[in-house]
């Protein structure tokens, strides 16, 4: 009974004009943070620490090492923040959100706990983690983006995606015909749904992550495009990632990042 009363003097205090406040150094989602960099014309400025910081400087460091060399000089402009947090073990490895202040800036959210593994080193797909956030902002930043648009394209929570964007290309070529079976199956709700979906058309996706949406799709064919050897087979999966050898800047990326990826 004592514990119930305090959870909800806690909750009342943590709440302001109907909005859950977190704690310090804690996200609305409860993800707790190490640390943060903040980042100037794709310069990483010096270490932000917090309480949890302390033990954890030299992994937090590495991490910020890896994606400094990785992220293509172009779209590392486009980050202003890096944050180093977890929500606990088997979360959420990374995403990618457009700042709210700084609508042309992204964060980049790495999870301490997900990225090393048993011996400390980089879990293997720490890679594949990194070019999947890539592809987020090469395909739903800005200069993607125009909502003024009349013309009949796919809309990401970002916003209305131009009709030569490579998401909108990569919708039209894969997704567009499909999308009232997508809609079928997410009706069972998104996991669910998207687990179904994989079910049904495995040939079709990377992962079954993938089978999401295009936005996700498209950043676990980069991926795999990234770390793997060109495919040289006809399923649909392996159309995706021939996908980006027509587009000479994602080769470019490839090349920088599978060399990055190999040195560290």
């Amino acid at each position: 009974m004592k514990k119930t009363l305090y959870l909800i003097i806690v909750i009342i205090v943590m709440v302001s004009f109907g909005q859950l406040i977190p704690p310090d150094n804690y996200t609305e989602g409860g993800e707790k943070k190490f640390g943060s960099y903040n980042v100037k014309n794709g310069k990483f400025q010096n270490l932000v620490e917090t309480e949890f910081t302390e033990d954890k400087k030299i992994g937090i460091e590495d991490i910020k090492n890896y994606i400094e060399v990785t992220l293509p000089d172009k779209y590392k402009k486009m980050i202003y923040s890096l944050e180093i947090m977890t929500d606990g073990e088997g979360g959420n490895d990374a995403y990618v959100y457009m700042d709210n202040l700084h609508s042309k800036d992204w964060v980049i959210c790495v999870d301490y706990i997900d990225v090393f593994d048993s011996s400390g080193d980089f879990s293997n797909d720490f890679g594949e983690i990194i070019a999947h956030e890539t592809m987020h902002i090469i395909t739903l930043n800005d200069t993607q983006i125009d909502n003024n648009s009349g013309e009949d394209t796919y809309v990401a929570d970002e916003g209305k995606l131009k009709k030569d964007s490579t998401l909108n290309t990569f919708y039209e070529k894969f997704w567009k015909e499909n999308m009232d079976i997508h809609e079928s199956f997410m009706k069972l709700g998104e996991d669910l749904g998207t687990v179904e979906y994989f079910k049904e058309y495995p040939d079709t996706f990377v992962t079954s992550y993938a089978a999401i949406n295009p936005e996700e799709d498209i950043a676990e064919s980069f991926a795999y495009f990234v770390t793997w050897d060109k495919p040289t087979g006809g399923k649909i999966y392996e159309q995706k990632i021939l996908f980006f050898y027509d587009y000479p800047e994602l080769l470019e990326i490839r090349k920088q990042m599978r060399i990055a990826i190999n040195n560290i």
